[in-house]
């Protein structure tokens, strides 16, 4: 599978869009679409998160040992859900996330297990985070065992 590097979130349908870079795989969550590329990074598009199908599986969960960094977009949001729990959990290869300045938390109510188990870590920029909705963050950061806790919010 590819895709096309210039213009990854195109205005076309990104399944069924032509592609020119090598892809693991992609896929639209509620209206922001995704790709991990073979070097296991995780590219988001603008847009609005959906709801997770199960509880504690994003759409992405079955890669979830490929996923080695994951960007945000630059310029443009992405709209968390209201209920984000569980949504970047159990990524124990996860090293980097890139832009998350971008990505709007201000009507989430669940953050439970947001970021469980990415162990890989270290820093985790999160002071543009809006968590005054916030009900539950249970274990957001559980068994994050590289995140150096000093510079988070």
């Amino acid at each position: 599978m590819k895709i096309n590097p210039q213009e990854p979130f195109g205005t076309g349908d990104l399944l069924e869009t032509p592609v020119t870079e090598d892809v693991l795989a992609k896929g639209i969550f509620g209206t922001a679409k995704w790709y991990i590329d073979t070097n296991g990074t995780m590219h988001i598009g603008p847009g609005n998160f959906g709801r997770l199908k199960q509880s504690t599986l994003s759409p992405w969960d079955v890669y979830k040992d490929k996923i080695k960094k994951i960007i945000f977009p630059v310029t443009e949001k992405i709209i968390a859900n209201t209920d984000s729990g569980y949504l970047f959990a159990n990524l124990t290869n996860l090293e980097k996330i890139e832009n998350i300045n971008n990505w709007d938390t201000s009507n989430v109510t669940n953050m439970r297990y947001m970021f469980a188990d990415a162990s890989g870590i270290t820093n985790l920029a999160l002071s543009n985070f809006d968590t005054a909705k916030v009900i539950d963050m249970t274990n957001i950061f559980g068994g994050m065992t590289s995140l150096q806790t000093d510079n988070i919010w």
